[in-house]
């Protein structure tokens, strides 16, 4: 259903089937990635990586006031992500708990081990933490797609309407930070190509509803140049889409 979205109304069936295929291929390949990480260096990482856009880091680190980095479930995640921590930063992570308890612990060491640090959203204390890490100028990983809380809000994506999350936007309103946009790319010899957009600074109103939903729709905005170019590396398995 996602990829009927995204490749339109005119693909057809054999397209659609090729491509939701593809999805499932590297979505593979990404879980041998994630489960290799304990053996590679951060040397072996950046060997991997075709870094553009880094100087947006810079640029956004001193405005001061943190950096809120936000992607999509596209391309290769788990191996890309670990060059912030190789490159001195040291980024702080919401995501979804897994169950059991046990597979969650096993993935989060294997994913922190070289520095980034993992925080499930729905902690008690993890909003507190979020903003003090932006406060502190640091980064924090919130993705754009993942409608965890249930209480994303209905953007156009795509030409029809998808219910996206907001927690990015709205953490960068609030604390005054930048959103950066990264894609990673899985190449043809299984390495990947990291694309950091230029910052998105908001500039807050008096109407926060619609502060936050200009920045949703910003977002999304990217997410489709990227997804549209590269649909089989769109390895998002939930609804997206929801009636208008």
């Amino acid at each position: 259903d996602n990829m009927r979205h995204v490749l339109g109304a005119a693909a057809s069936p054999q397209r659609l089937d090729q491509v939701a295929r593809q999805v499932f291929r590297n979505q593979a390949k990404n879980m041998v990635d994630m489960f290799r990480l304990p053996t590679l260096t951060p040397a072996q990482v950046e060997g991997l990586v075709t870094l553009h856009g880094w100087e947006y880091v810079a640029q956004a680190q001193a405005r001061g006031k943190g950096i809120v980095f936000t992607s999509a479930h596209f391309g290769e995640l788990d191996v890309a992500a670990q060059i912030a921590a190789c490159r001195g930063l040291k980024p702080v992570v919401l995501h979804e708990r897994l169950e059991p308890q046990r597979l969650y612990d096993y993935i989060v060491g294997i994913r922190s081990r070289m520095g980034i640090v993992f925080v499930p959203i729905g902690e008690p204390s993890v909003l507190k933490l979020a903003i003090r890490t932006l406060k502190e100028n640091g980064l924090l990983g919130v993705v754009a797609d993942r409608n965890v809380t249930n209480n994303g809000r209905p953007v156009r994506f795509f030409g029809a309407m998808a219910r996206l999350p907001d927690g990015h936007v709205a953490l960068a309103r609030r604390t005054g930070a930048a959103i950066l946009v990264a894609f990673s790319l899985r190449l043809p010899d299984n390495s990947y190509e990291v694309c950091v957009e230029p910052p998105i600074i908001l500039e807050p109103t008096d109407d926060r509803e619609r502060d936050v939903q200009a920045g949703v729709e910003r977002v999304a905005a990217i997410m489709e140049r990227y997804i549209g170019a590269h649909p089989e590396q769109c390895v998002y398995f939930q609804p997206v889409w929801v009636e208008s």
